[in-house]
């Protein structure tokens, strides 16, 4: 949003702030692209009306006392601009109103930006409200209510590329027993590259039976669960010798002993703490069904690998290449540039993957998996940092197939 804005709040010389609480849950369930023009709409009002000073983004929640795993959203957006007349704040949510008046006829109007936005906010089962004083500025309220909340956490933004893990498998069983709902989706979104087919328990007993059932490879067991809890259910799934084999990773809340029951230990091979850290599950995944070698070595994401990481296989000519980035993989580039939508972004890794496959060019499947992985969690900054990054490591590519591979 920040960057959206950047060159108009620059230009205009007043300050953005984001300031988003701590008890905000680092992975929600909503329509992104509601909420996305939403917030346009708002911030793209509140700069067009504010000449000086500050305009501040906040976003804070309420969980719901009866269900944890859900949420009231409240953002809003504050700004010292003009400001809107008592008289005016209701009609200014009125796209049968007209919406240039005295207070803002010099800045073009209103225009059907807020009626749009109240309409899409209702949809999103929320509502709008203002708070405004002529002269001094605007705030403006978005409440949207049981949003689904997960505890999966984002990637801490100061791991850097060179060290974020890629998934070292595929096609594999996995289970996921918790009687949380969104976090079992959330969990299963993580693992969406892989391919692999998601099972889903909702207590203990489940657990177990869809482990006999299945076979699964891995399983990640919630600890407190009803019926019957992870604790136990890890214990039948070790003692059964069918089963024994199963890799079973522990899934708790808290740290607490009475959560990791160290009579239970030797069942697990894993603890996960929530708010589940999507490195360390990575990594752990890795290391229990994860293959000998990995998709590609952090040498090579950093560059300092020897060049058969960017080498186009002997059958395709660099013009072959060009001719398939331009065709198939640029116009995918552009979309996910242009609107920063998962879907494009996620989209335009697929093309990239599918130009790795077409020309055997080993850093392009790393790069298709970083990006899918910053998508499927979310990771707005290294998103951004690998779309700015394509056209160089493009450019990177066609350099190093100009001339022949350097003596090792």
């Amino acid at each position: 949003i920040r960057n959206i804005f950047a060159s108009k709040i620059q230009e205009k010389l007043i300050r953005f702030d984001l300031i988003i609480s701590d008890d905000v849950p680092p992975t929600l369930i909503l329509d992104e692209v509601r909420l996305r023009q939403i917030l346009f709409n708002l911030i793209g009002n509140a700069v067009k009306f504010t000449d000086n000073g500050t305009i501040t983004l906040k976003v804070d929640n309420k969980f719901k006392l009866t269900d944890r795993s859900k949420i009231d959203l409240i953002f809003s957006v504050e700004d010292t601009g003009i400001g809107i007349p008592k008289e005016y704040q209701e009609e200014i949510f009125d796209s049968f109103k007209q919406h240039t008046h005295g207070f803002d006829r010099n800045y073009g109007g209103t225009g059907l930006g807020l009626a749009i936005t109240k309409r899409l906010v209702e949809m999103m089962g929320g509502n709008i409200s203002v708070v405004s004083d002529p002269g001094v500025g605007s705030i403006f309220t978005v409440v949207i209510k049981d949003v689904s909340a997960s505890s999966l956490r984002e990637v801490a933004p100061e791991l850097s590329t060179a060290t974020k893990p890629f998934f070292t498998f595929s096609e594999k069983i996995i289970l996921i027993a918790d009687d949380v709902k969104t976090n079992r989706d959330m969990l299963a979104e993580l693992f969406a590259p892989t391919d692999s087919s998601i099972i889903f328990a909702s207590n203990g007993q489940e657990a177990y039976e869809l482990s006999k059932k299945h076979k699964p490879d891995i399983v990640f067991m919630d600890i407190r669960m009803p019926v019957l809890d992870g604790n136990h259910a890890a214990k039948m799934i070790r003692e059964d010798p069918d089963l024994k084999n199963i890799h079973i990773v522990a899934i708790t809340a808290s740290a607490l002993k009475e959560d990791i029951d160290a009579t239970f230990s030797e069942y697990f091979e894993g603890y996960i703490i929530k708010p589940v850290d999507i490195f360390k599950i990575i990594k752990l995944t890795n290391s229990l069904i994860g293959e000998e070698k990995e998709l590609l070595s952090a040498e090579v994401v950093t560059g300092t690998s020897n060049d058969e990481g960017f080498r186009i296989k002997n059958d395709i000519s660099v013009d072959e290449f060009n001719a398939r980035i331009a065709l198939d993989v640029y116009p995918l580039y552009t979309a996910a540039t242009k609107s920063r939508l998962m879907s494009d972004v996620i989209a335009f890794s697929e093309g990239v993957r599918a130009l790795h496959q077409f020309s055997g060019i080993a850093m392009l499947l790393s790069y298709a998996d970083e990006l899918k992985f910053a998508a499927n969690s979310f990771d707005i900054e290294l998103i951004n940092k690998n779309l700015n990054s394509f056209p160089y490591l493009v450019e990177e590519v066609r350099e190093k197939n100009i001339s022949p591979p350097e003596d090792t």
